[in-house]
Parts: C-alpha cells; sequence; structure tokens
C-alpha cells in the first residue's frame, strides 16, 4: 500500500510494484517462498538514493521475532503483529531479507458441526489451515486422534520434501496438508483430537 511517507508491504509473494516517491521513480521487487516457506527477500531500487519509510507487516501468526537484514547487516528486529518501519536514504540496489517462522499452532473448534462430548481443533501452519486426509471408520467418520493438542509438535512430523505436510504419530495413513492443495479426498479441518 502507498503512503505520503513511503511503502506498506503487507502480504509476502513474488511481486513488483513502481511508484514515484517525492518526484522520485521507486522499484521494489519481491521474491518469497510464502506459503511453503518463511524466505523473504525484497530489492529495493530508486532511480537515485532516496529518503522514504518502508513498512513491513510482521503476521501476528510469525509467534517469534524476525530478525531483518539489509545487504548482508542485521537492522532491525520485527514483532509479531505489527508493523515494522525502516526509515533511512534508501540506495539503488538495496536489498532486504528476512524469514518467518511457521509455527504450528492448534485452535479449539467452536463451530456449528460439533461432536457431543468430544472437542475438535484445527490446525495451522504458519498463515495456513490444514486438512486432514485419512481413512475413514466403519461408521464413516475420522478416528480420534489421541495426543495432547497443547504438545502438537511431539506427535505431527514433516513430511520431507513436501511443505506444508505433516505425519500423525501412531496413525498411519493419515496426513495433514494445506487445505488449498486438497482435491478429491476425504478429508476434515477439524478432527476430534485429545
Amino acid at each position: 500500500s502507498l503512503a505520503e511517507e513511503g511503502l506498506y508491504v503487507n502480504l509476502y509473494a513474488g511481486a513488483e510494484i513502481e511508484w514515484e516517491q517525492g518526484g522520485t521513480e521507486v522499484r521494489l521487487a519481491m521474491r518469497s517462498e510464502q506459503t511453503a516457506g518463511g524466505e523473504v527477500a525484497i530489492q529495493v531500487q530508486p532511480r537515485a538514493p532516496l529518503e522514504f519509510t518502508l513498512r513491513l507487516r510482521i503476521p501476528a501468526w510469525a509467534g517469534a521475532e524476525v530478525p531483518v537484514w539489509l545487504n548482508g547487516a542485521q537492522i532491525a528486529t520485527g514483532s509479531p503483529g505489527t508493523y515494522l518501519a525502516l526509515s533511512r536514504a534508501w540506495q539503488p540496489g538495496d536489498r532486504l531479507s528476512f524469514s518467518l517462522p511457521m509455527p504450528l499452532r492448534i485452535t479449539r473448534y467452536q463451530g456449528l458441526d460439533r461432536v457431543p462430548g468430544c472437542e475438535r481443533w484445527a490446525v495451522e501452519y504458519g498463515p495456513l489451515l490444514l486438512g486432514l486426509v485419512g481413512p475413514l471408520d466403519f461408521m464413516g467418520r475420522f478416528t480420534r486422534i489421541q495426543h495432547d493438542p497443547a504438545r502438537i509438535a511431539e506427535w505431527l512430523a514433516p513430511v520431507p520434501g513436501k511443505p506444508g505436510h505433516f505425519t500423525v504419530a501412531g496413525k498411519p495413513g493419515y496426513e495433514y496438508l494445506p487445505y488449498h492443495e486438497i482435491a478429491d479426498q476425504v478429508f476434515t479441518c477439524y478432527p476430534v483430537v485429545g
């Protein structure tokens, strides 16, 4: 988003923008591994050295402080749920880099489709909602995941070479994967856990 004093970067995806800041043309190019990973690189290219403020959104889901590097040297640290304001005289070719942590989180389901006497949970990986795919029981339901929701990192294991995919300890054939990757599989985003 453009602002009088500079630019706000709200989302991290491969993108470019050109604008005029105080009469000087500026180009910003971003390369990002999101949503599969947390690496972000931003090249700032003003036509001539130019002072302005670049604000980077540090998402609340990041869950940890985010060191930000300029041309290979750490210049600041961003806090989750805030914008990190970088005010400086930007030089042609300045390069920012940082990595957004992709923590696993679990949130108790509070919706309409409840199972009496059971708690259901949504699992998120960074900004992604994960869906659970796997075999159904004889009644056409997913079997209960017998693990402590508070210890999610202990019972989900990353699938090598498949970012955002996790196997479930003690549940062969079950896999969590990003919701947007689910095609024709039977799935749930709110399994019974605990």
